[in-house]
């Protein structure tokens, strides 16, 4: 993939639901371009598109959402030099939002210029400095640069900026897969369930049990406890060696093999010895989702969701169809009960993974 294309798909993926957003046009007749316009995007067909917001701007002249999503349009359109034209009046009014920022970028970036780009991103950062999508745009392109540190303290710092913006937990969990592999799993988990239905989903999932196996391949290789220890539980240390720690009291429930039997029954076991002994000292909002899906009944659906389809699409479409009605309540518990990230979460950029 050239470096180009790397970037188109960067955008890409932080742009989505992007049109989904912003206020309502006044002008009924622009609202309809507007709305033909999306169409025509997501269909491939930018010419169209830059048609009809040129038209639609013609009429809202000062819509900041309009003239964003035409220099967008020009951007996928290979037009980019007119998309700079076009977002850099919006740039310099107090009128230009994250979007308008991470958009100038992308554009300075496809055009081959990249310190503007970064430039672009830090003024936007001042302007907006808990924007954990300018964070996660700005490890990208540091990222892109081979520049991983500073791209892995972005997307943290875009973490801490907003717990519940997905980009940032995708980004750190492909980062930390050769690193942090038990932090690289659960970033893929809590992604997953911020977007269950991104083009990135099913990606994750697959990262994600592959993951666990790549785990205890290197568990079973590398980590054995120290001569002379007792096996009592890791009394005031990190969250990730009290993980660790419960990981391996259950590793019993794993003697078949990996599967999604055996991972339900393992996380089953980890989250019981969890509420049990450390979710007060270690409170973790992904742990508490897990013991409301377990209360609700729907922890054995859950993880057929995250890991059946990678286990054997087979077996899981069975599965599926002789669990009917319990898969079924589960999707619509899922819909209704989205995980919510906090600010005390543990995560291995705080003193102590606490």
């Amino acid at each position: 993939m050239t470096h180009l294309k790397r970037i188109a798909v960067t955008l890409a993926f932080s742009l989505l639901g992007i049109y989904n957003a912003g206020a309502q046009l006044s002008n009924p007749e622009a609202r309809k371009m507007k709305e033909n316009a999306q169409n025509d995007m997501n269909r491939g067909q930018y010419g169209n598109a830059i048609l009809l917001y040129n038209q639609a701007i013609k009429l809202e002249p000062n819509d900041v959402e309009l003239r964003r999503d035409l220099a967008y349009a020009h951007y996928l359109n290979g037009t980019a030099d007119k998309g700079r034209e076009i977002i850099s009046e919006v740039l310099k009014t107090d009128y230009a939002d994250e979007q308008t920022f991470q958009i100038a970028a992308a554009i300075e970036s496809k055009l081959g210029n990249n310190n503007k780009a970064k430039s672009i991103l830090n003024n936007g950062l001042k302007k907006y400095p808990k924007s954990a999508l300018l964070y996660f745009n700005r490890g990208n392109l540091l990222s892109l640069e081979g520049k991983s540190r500073q791209a892995v303290q972005n997307f943290e710092d875009g973490i801490k900026a907003d717990p519940n913006y997905a980009a940032n937990y995708f980004a750190l969990a492909r980062q930390y897969e050769s690193s942090n592999n038990l932090w690289s799993i659960l970033y893929y988990e809590i992604f997953i369930n911020l977007e269950p239905s991104s083009k990135k989903t099913a990606e994750a999932k697959s990262s994600l049990y592959k993951g666990y196996i790549n785990y205890f391949q290197k568990e079973s290789t590398t980590q054995l406890p120290s001569f002379g220890t007792s096996g009592n539980g890791p009394a005031g240390q990190s969250f990730d060696k009290v993980l660790t720690y419960l990981i391996n009291k259950n590793v019993a429930a794993i003697t078949s093999g990996i599967n999604t039997e055996s991972l339900s029954m393992l996380r089953t076991r980890i989250i019981l010895d969890w509420n049990l002994s450390y979710a007060g000292n270690y409170p973790f909002s992904l742990f508490s989702y897990y013991d409301r899906l377990l209360k609700a009944g729907h922890f054995e659906a859950y993880n057929q969701w995250l890991f059946g389809a990678n286990e054997n699409s087979t077996t899981f479409a069975t599965w599926i169809k002789t669990n009917t009605t319990a898969y079924s309540d589960f999707e619509k518990w899922l819909n209704n009960n989205p995980l919510q990230l906090n600010s005390y979460d543990p995560a291995p950029f705080k003193q102590g993974s606490r």
